[in-house]
């Protein structure tokens, strides 16, 4: 019998303008990912969100840290993927059931609106369709 995979239902990216861009680090537009998994047990889609929590805590980056969030499916997963290279990056994974959810934004340093709340509610907003 084959292993059956969690499977994307939707995946999506949304950027910045690039007409303005200039040299250098602060010329990266913020970029925002969305993607829904539905996986073919709550067991697998437990298997997958774990596997992101485990990036969280420090594997492979050690400076990537994860803490939880209430009130986001059956439970969800914040990641502070640190500031490196000039660039501020949060993720929120989640998971429903035998769906997983993921919203990543990132962008320049220099961009204070990039904010785990930020994060937070755009996979509020995103679980809640």
């Amino acid at each position: 019998m084959r292993n059956a995979i969690c499977k994307s239902i939707t995946a999506a990216v949304f950027n910045g303008s690039w007409r303005q861009l200039h040299s250098g680090p602060a010329s990266i537009p913020v970029a925002v990912t969305s993607v829904s998994l539905s996986c073919p047990s709550v067991s697998q889609a437990q298997r997958y969100f774990n596997t992101i929590k485990v990036g969280a805590k420090g594997y492979p980056v050690p400076a990537v840290k994860g803490y939880p969030v209430s009130g986001i499916g059956d439970e969800a997963w914040l990641i502070d993927a640190g500031h490196n290279a000039d660039l501020r990056e949060y993720s929120l994974a989640w998971r429903q059931g035998n769906r997983v959810g993921l919203v990543q934004v990132e962008g320049p340093l220099s961009d204070k609106r990039i904010t785990p709340a930020l994060v937070e509610l755009l996979a509020r907003r995103m679980a809640a369709r």
